[in-house]
């Protein structure tokens, strides 16, 4: 029994033996190889006497760490060192060349234009130059080359001028310019090539543009922008489309008379019902313009005072003394252009009356009377209408209801023609022509902000305004 219980203490004190070993080796410094320490223990015998145990601490073994080699370095290449850029001069600009822009409503000819033998023809254009212009040159050729008809212009460096127009559009005959010179009239029947030339200062000239045409002795000739006063862009605004009022037509030998084609008149020639329920012939697209007008003259009153006399309460319409025509197929007086008479968007009213007639001077005089002697006071109440009141100060003649003559188409134009869309003959840049009211030609524009503006009156009775009590 007490065998067996010492072989147990032995097994015991040799587990705790190596216990011991595991747990107190010592661990090598950093760098240091570990090596086997030896280790005594005491183990208590059985007869007392202490057996000493030498236990020899083997270090683990080493197991070497397989290191995977860097991959091969790619040669990096250096990029080639960049060259500085050298600053270099800007270079000398260009020089703008010369240049010419034709007009929409004086176009250069070609080969489909008809230009009727002995009747006028006007070209238009802008010439325009980086530099001072010396000369512009305009010239028709025959169909040998040889010059039939020239116009110059030259200048002085002093002048610098560098923009120069072919056509004086006022047709002014103290005015010398290089379109006038060229006397289309005077070609006979053949081909002809136009050229536009120009040169600066110090340069030879330089052919700008160039173009051929043709003198006929058509009889129905097409109509051409060229044959309308400068207008043909107004007249294309109003009417929208060429084939609207760009009608074929034939001369009268020794007249200003035309006639257009039959075919366009049947479509686009109607009637505007007016004044007194009288049948104006005009353009179908004139006819609620016209209408407009005409309900406006009858419709609205106006009361005049001066000094001497007061016309009461008097219906605009009663101003229109004489109607002088609507639709007239012609061309104006000079037979250069055709009259927008032609086309039914205009009429002539109290042409017998002289401050109306087609003469410059009229503008002045029509001018001086509205903002000099022509005064609004607004609307009143007179005779139980609601009138446009105006005084008048001046000393003009009276015509129809004590109206001053050189007025009486103002006071039409103020408050009937202008409120209705129409322009007003007076303001033609060559003449005045009160007579005329037009749609197809001049801007309404002129009379409320050009230098002859004349418009007075603002706010209308239609708008709601009311009348003050009778004066």
């Amino acid at each position: 029994m007490l065998k067996h219980a010492r072989r147990k203490r032995t097994l015991c004190l040799l587990l705790l033996l190596g216990l011991l070993l595991a747990c107190g080796q010592r661990q090598p410094e950093a760098g240091e190889e570990p090596s086997a320490q030896p280790t005594e223990i005491l183990l208590p015998a059985a007869t007392g006497t202490p057996i000493v145990v030498v236990a020899m601490s083997v270090p683990p073994t080493k197991v070497p760490s397989v290191v995977t080699p860097d991959p091969t370095p790619v040669p990096t290449q250096t990029p080639a060192p960049t060259e500085t850029p050298v600053p270099t001069e800007d270079p000398t600009p260009t020089p703008e060349p010369l240049a010419f822009l034709s007009s929409a409503d004086f176009p250069l000819p070609d080969l489909s234009t008809q230009i009727q033998k002995g009747r006028p023809f006007w070209v238009n254009g802008v010439v325009s130059a980086p530099a001072a212009l010396s000369v512009v040159r305009a010239q028709i050729l025959d169909s040998k080359g040889k010059v039939a008809a020239e116009g110059v212009k030259t200048f002085s460096p002093e002048e610098d001028v560098q923009s120069y127009e072919l056509l004086d559009l006022t047709f002014s005959k103290d005015i010398d310019c290089v379109a006038e010179a060229l006397k289309f009239q005077t070609l006979p029947v053949g081909k002809y090539t136009l050229r536009i030339l120009a040169a600066q200062a110090g340069a030879e000239e330089q052919l700008l543009a160039e173009s051929q045409f043709q003198v006929t002795n058509e009889t129905w000739l097409q109509l051409q922008p060229n044959n309308l006063r400068g207008n043909y862009t107004t007249a294309l605004a109003f009417f929208g489309s060429p084939e609207r009022f760009m009608f074929r037509y034939r001369t009268q030998s020794g007249s200003t008379k035309i006639t257009i084609d039959p075919e366009w008149v049947s479509q686009y020639v109607g009637e505007a019902t007016c004044l007194n329920g009288r049948k104006w012939v005009c353009h179908v697209d004139a006819v609620p313009y016209f209408e407009q007008a005409c309900r406006y003259m009858e419709n609205t009153y106006i009361h005049i005072s001066g000094k001497t006399f007061d016309t009461g309460a008097l219906k605009l319409s009663s101003l229109v003394g004489k109607m002088d025509g609507t639709m007239i197929r012609r061309f104006t007086n000079s037979n250069e252009f055709l009259s927008h008479h032609s086309f039914g968007t205009a009429v002539d009213i109290n042409a017998h009356y002289a401050s109306q007639k087609d003469i410059l001077a009229n503008r002045e005089k029509i001018y001086n009377e509205v903002t000099n002697n022509l005064t609004y006071n607004g609307i009143v109440t007179v005779g139980g209408k609601a009138c446009y009141d105006f005084t008048y100060t001046g000393t003009a003649r009276r015509e129809i209801r004590n109206v001053p003559e050189p007025l009486m188409n103002y006071f039409l134009y103020e408050l009937a023609f202008f409120r209705a869309g129409f322009s007003w003959g007076v303001y033609y840049p060559h003449t005045s022509d009160a007579m005329h009211f037009t749609l197809s030609e001049l801007s309404p524009s002129l009379f409320t902000d050009g230098p002859y503006a004349m418009r007075k009156v603002f706010t209308y009775v239609e708008d709601g305004a009311e009348g003050t009590p009778e004066p």
